[in-house]
């Protein structure tokens, strides 16, 4: 727990003409004051800006450097005020124009938001430097708001005066408002009553006189007590009393509050936490109208009541323990407070883990196979539940028990269930450390046994020899035994007596299987496959003798391998023309498993052998005598997927360029004859799928790029492809470039600006730049813009093409500069001294002088330039001045230049 415990000092200043104050800047720091047996005389505001956005300020049509003050009425009636503002304290300076406006009445200070022009009282906005208003009808402890503000911004003073005081029906100012100091208990207090020409002072508390003789009583503290100072002067008068009425306020306790926490309700790590239910136990036996309860994150906020937290509180880290820090504020002083700190926590709930569901075969032991009810043990999934973790488990048949833990299932190792076939149970995790809990639930479900029914297998007897005795495939038999007739899902298996097939011993083999006897009885094991649940039934196999013709059956490929998927059921009515009605259609891969009904090919069919495979097809009567033929599955090739080289338009119109889409057409064909299929181009690939919206040709595009899509169709066998699309990127053929130097002639250091402007309203090119037949160079951050930095003096040529090479510009740039030295020694190298790119201005005029101001020479801008003689003479190694009178290309100004350069021997 933190106290603060404060030592103050109180200080408080007389005046010969009343009271001097502090004032109010802003509303919320409204001072008090009460006008007592005299007038109440304060220094004004001056340069501080206008007054705050917010009250109805009513006829002040501005509101410059205000002081906002507050009164409380003490006693009942009418009260007159004078306001007046001077330059000098007593008044006899210069009048300033005061003006003032008066809201009222309120219960409480705490009003800025409420200043309105129904609660104003008076208001003055005249020049004058003398106001007045009055409070009509004044009641005991009614407030009223003061702002007086300063036009003519010059420091002065202001007195306000109660001009009615002591008249009949006259009311009065509370002045306790002013004298009434508030602390907490355990602040030492200092009370300083200095007075001007005192020279003893007379200390009394609550009427009983004290030792104390000087200025300042140290060493206040609690009770509350009413302090009065006599000041003294020199002659033993007293010269002023000064009152001081010290509260203490207690200072709260904060009773530690448990560390919270909560198990998580929806798993995500986050609850909503009741803070306002813990006031309770913060405050003990404190009065919780006395004292305010406020929640803070951090020991900071705390101590300074701000950013409180709502009552409903969600923390903030998913999972991790956080700090509350709790306040308690004494209403009555809330500078007197106690912090205390606990901590929150969402605490994870189990784990539920999925488990696949506990299933039983259905069995007699209840006398009835078929009923769907059978025993289990549900304490075998406790592992895969648990996973490993600190919990307990519990069974149950709701989730409304689960939740509520109740009605829980008392031996779930013997568990009947209690609807037919299925039920789901649900279990409770519980963590034996924290408590939290977590429901979960899987499906318990009791496997049928197979519906089955003895089954007649009929076969023809053709093979050349009528004895009564044939091959079979006993798995012909199979879908008949089924009651469902659906055989997936389960395993077959035959044997020659019934303890062999309950057994699972001795199978034989199902094809090709001779009867020995005619009929013959086998029996077949049912065996889920998945539950592994089983059950027998009985064959009776009987002896008891179809001619078709050969068709095809074509598709067309999808992925050039010549292998497709067949509807095989598509051949079925061609096939039926010339049989028995009620005939059946089966397909094989080869003639013996059609003879033996084994590997039955199903009707979505891809062939093995590409673009050409031979069938076979088995039809079968009612009295299952069959017959077999051939049919030819056919792959018709797909069109060739060729790849179109993407295509540039390099265009003098590039916002609507016409494009033959037929120069395309070998390219899609490749080496395929043009007759023998129709091509078609499109702008999206659904419209090339469909085959609609081709386009027409010639063809202009707003898109750049444009990706086309082609639609290639084999005009006998229908067999089209997509999947060939190209690009079209237009180009402006005619860019306008240009090249600019950026720089004056004669700068430290010269830049070329080379701009590319196009036509286009989406040009995709990209340019690259070269100097003076150097590299190509771009601007990723803007490709028609190029900047050459650092450029030399002299001529340069820059060239622009684009990236596509529809178009190379070449543009000549002058660098106006000159030579820092030339070496005239006869060696025919830099023998000569003249000013670079200048020669294309005939009016220039260079002139040359030694460093004395001697002119040694005029130069031609279009000459060789000086050689380094005078008179035929050569001049020595020293600097050179020179002038140079030119137009600026920049600017096309005549300008005058003047630097120099070295002469070197």
């Amino acid at each position: 727990m933190k106290l603060y415990l404060q030592y103050l000092i109180l200080i408080l200043t007389l005046l010969f003409s009343g009271l001097s104050i502090a004032q109010g800047s802003f509303c919320d720091q409204a001072e008090p004051f009460c006008a007592g047996d005299s007038s109440l005389v304060f220094s004004n505001t001056s340069d501080t800006g206008e007054a705050e956005i917010g009250p109805n300020y009513g006829c002040l049509g501005s509101q410059p450097n205000p002081a906002w003050y507050f009164i409380q009425i003490d006693q009942s009636g009418e009260l007159n005020f004078n306001i007046i503002q001077n330059t000098e304290p007593d008044f006899t300076g210069t009048g300033l124009d005061v003006d003032f406006i008066t809201y009222g009445p309120f219960t409480t200070t705490n009003v800025c938001d409420q200043l309105s022009a129904i609660n104003t009282i008076a208001c003055s906005y005249s020049p004058s430097s003398v106001e007045n208003f009055t409070i009509t009808n004044g009641i005991p402890g009614e407030i009223y708001v003061l702002l007086i503000t300063n036009y003519d911004n010059l420091p002065g003073y202001i007195q306000l005066e109660q001009t009615n005081s002591g008249t009949s029906g006259s009311g009065s100012t509370d002045c306790s408002i002013i004298n009434t100091f508030n602390y907490c208990d355990g602040d030492v207090v200092a009370l300083d009553a200095t007075t001007t020409d005192a020279t003893s002072y007379s200390w009394s508390k609550d009427g009983s006189p004290l030792s104390e003789t000087g200025p300042v009583l140290s060493n206040v503290v609690a009770p509350d007590a009413t302090y009065s100072a006599e000041a003294i002067d020199a002659d033993g008068a007293v010269i002023s009393i000064i009152e001081f009425i010290i509260d203490f306020h207690e200072v709260p306790t904060v009773n530690s509050i448990p560390d919270q926490a909560l198990c998580d309700n929806n798993d995500n790590g986050f609850r909503i936490f009741d803070l306002n239910a813990l006031n309770a136990i913060a405050l003990g036996s404190q009065s919780a109208t006395n004292y305010t309860v406020t929640y803070h994150t951090n020991q900071v906020d705390a101590d300074n009541d701000t950013n409180a937290l709502p009552s409903s509180y969600m923390n903030q880290i998913a999972y991790a323990v956080e700090s509350i820090f709790v306040r308690i504020d004494n209403n009555n002083n809330t500078a007197c407070y106690s912090t205390e700190v606990f901590s929150i926590e969402v605490l994870p709930n189990p784990t539920i883990t999925s488990v696949p569901d506990y299933g039983v075969c259905d069995d007699a032991t209840d006398g009835d196979s078929a009923n769907g009810f059978a025993s289990f043990d549900l304490s075998t999934q406790d592992t895969a539940l648990i996973n490993g973790q600190n919990v307990t488990i519990t069974y149950f048949e709701s989730q409304s028990d689960a939740e509520a833990n109740i009605n829980s299932i008392p031996n779930p190792s013997t568990y009947t269930n209690m609807s037919t076939n299925s039920q789901t149970i649900y279990y409770r995790l519980e963590n034996t450390a924290t408590l939290c809990t977590e429901t979960g639930s899987f499906n318990i479900v009791v496997h049928a046994l197979p519906e089955v029914q003895n089954a007649i297998l009929v076969q023809c007897d053709e093979d050349g020899t009528p004895d009564g005795f044939t091959e079979y495939n006993l798995n012909e038999a199979n879908e008949n035994v089924m009651i469902s007739g659906d055989t997936t899902g389960f395993n077959y298996t035959h044997y020659l007596t019934l303890a062999e097939a309950q057994s699972g011993m001795n199978p034989v083999t199902p094809f090709p299987f001779t009867n020995t006897s005619n009929p013959q009885t086998i029996y077949v094991r049912i065996e889920n496959q998945t539950t592994g649940c089983f059950i027998t039934a009985e064959y009776t196999l009987e002896v008891t003798a179809t001619d078709i013709g050969n068709t095809d059956l074509s598709e067309c490929d999808n992925d050039y391998d010549g292998l497709t998927a067949f509807t095989l059921s598509d051949a079925d009515p061609l096939i039926l023309t010339n049989v028995p009605q009620g005939s059946t259609v089966a397909y094989y891969e080869t003639a013996s498993d059609a003879q033996f009904e084994i590997n039955q090919l199903p009707d979505n069919y891809t062939n093995s052998t590409p673009f050409l495979q031979t069938i076979f097809i088995r039809v079968e009567n009612a009295n299952d005598c069959f017959g077999i033929a051939n049919m030819d599955l056919i792959v018709h090739p797909l069109p060739q997927n060729n790849v179109v080289t993407n295509f540039v338009s390099c265009s003098d119109t590039p916002n609507s360029p016409e494009i033959d889409l037929s120069q395309f057409d070998a390219e899609v064909l490749g080496t395929q004859n043009p007759a023998d299929f129709t091509l078609s181009y499109h702008e999206t690939q659904l419209d090339a799928d469909n085959n609609i919206a081709a386009l027409m040709s010639p063809y202009s595009t707003a898109n750049n790029p444009q990706t086309v899509y082609v639609r290639v169709e084999n005009n006998t066998t229908g067999c089209s492809i997509t999947t060939i699309n190209f690009e079209i990127v237009v180009v402006d053929a005619n860019p306008i470039v240009t090249a600019e130097l950026t720089t004056l002639a004669f700068s430290e250091q010269h830049n070329i600006l080379v701009t590319v402007n196009t036509a286009m309203t989406n040009d995709v090119a990209g340019y690259e730049f070269s100097p003076d037949g150097g590299p190509w160079q771009s601007n990723a951050a803007n490709p028609f813009m190029y900047t050459f930095t650092n450029v030399s003096a002299g001529e340069h040529i820059v060239r622009v093409r684009d990236a596509y090479s529809c178009s190379e510009n070449s543009l000549t740039v002058l660098v106006i500069d000159y030579p820092l030295f030339f070496t005239p020694n006869g060696d025919e190298y830099n023998n000569n001294w003249n000013i670079y790119a200048i020669d294309n201005q005939p009016d220039a005029v260079i002139y040359i002088y030694d460093r004395y101001g001697k002119l040694l020479k005029q130069l031609s801008p279009t000459g060789q330039g000086w050689d380094g003689t005078y008179n035929g003479n050569p001049m020595p190694t020293s600097d050179y001045w020179f002038t140079v009178e030119y137009r600026e290309p920049k600017t096309d100004k005549k300008m005058t230049f003047t630097a120099h350069f070295t002469l070197k021997r």
